[in-house]
């Protein structure tokens, strides 16, 4: 006890007690309890207002990703799927400009040597976006008379369209004839389109419309409701006379 009382006295009596050299028994020292969910803990009014805040800004992100995946409006079209490789589409911008953007004269009949063999290795790169395909994400549907219909190896129908009407997003377009258009036909619309589309028929044709990095727009069916049938084929003099000459190289 003397030693202590001889820190205490040289001690700075402004300092506090532990500061001072005083020793105190530890139960009369309060610490005070830190509880770790009490700096989580706001007033009702703060929480609805981040709440609050939080809801918009999830409500814009969603419009955006919206608009960016279906192109904007009904009326607006752009590119929301490019290819990673190969030359640029073009900036469609409307419907009507898609309609000025299909082929005059009719795409050539695939090769068979391409259906049957060489379709197995260019499409897989196709799809994958090397010199393949770039999406609009809008559906466009083509009304006119079958030139080609033929089946490939990997998959696709592949059918040619001289067309007497183009719409797209449900918008119709004008046509300065004569305008051609490729479907690529998968899936279940190629279930459905294989039996009943031939050369010299009438037909109704719906899909994503996209850009073939070969040059031209294509129109990809892919369920069975966006082919239909509407006439019969015409006689084989009658549907050779479709078929107008083709600039280019055979490709898919």
């Amino acid at each position: 006890m003397a030693r202590e009382s001889i820190i205490g006295m040289a001690a700075d009596q402004s300092q506090p007690a532990a500061h001072r050299g005083i020793l105190l028994p530890v139960d009369s020292v309060s610490i005070p309890e830190h509880n770790p969910a009490s700096s989580f803990e706001e007033c009702p009014e703060v929480q609805a207002v981040r709440c609050r805040r939080l809801r918009a800004l999830i409500a814009l992100l969603l419009i955006v990703a919206s608009s960016s995946a279906w192109g904007g409006s009904r009326g607006e079209l752009r590119a929301c799927k490019r290819a990673i490789w190969g030359a640029r589409a073009p900036e469609l911008g409307s419907p009507q400009a898609a309609a000025d953007h299909l082929r005059r004269k009719v795409n050539f009949r695939i090769w068979w040597i391409h259906r049957h063999l060489l379709s197995l290795f260019t499409t897989p790169f196709k799809s994958a976006g090397i010199v393949g395909w770039t999406d609009y994400c809008a559906e466009a549907c083509g009304v006119g008379t079958v030139v080609h219909a033929d089946r490939s190896a990997d998959g696709f129908y592949t059918v040619d369209l001289a067309l007497d009407s183009f719409a797209v997003q449900g918008l119709d377009t004008e046509l300065a004839k004569p305008r051609f258009v490729r479907a690529e036909v998968r899936g279940a619309a190629r279930r459905q389109a294989a039996p009943v589309l031939r050369r010299g028929g009438s037909a109704r044709l719906c899909g994503e419309l996209k850009w073939d990095h070969d040059g031209f727009l294509e129109i990809h069916p892919r369920q069975a409701a966006q082919v239909e049938a509407l006439a019969a084929p015409q006689s084989p003099a009658a549907a050779k006379s479709l078929a107008p000459p083709a600039s280019g190289t055979p490709r898919r």
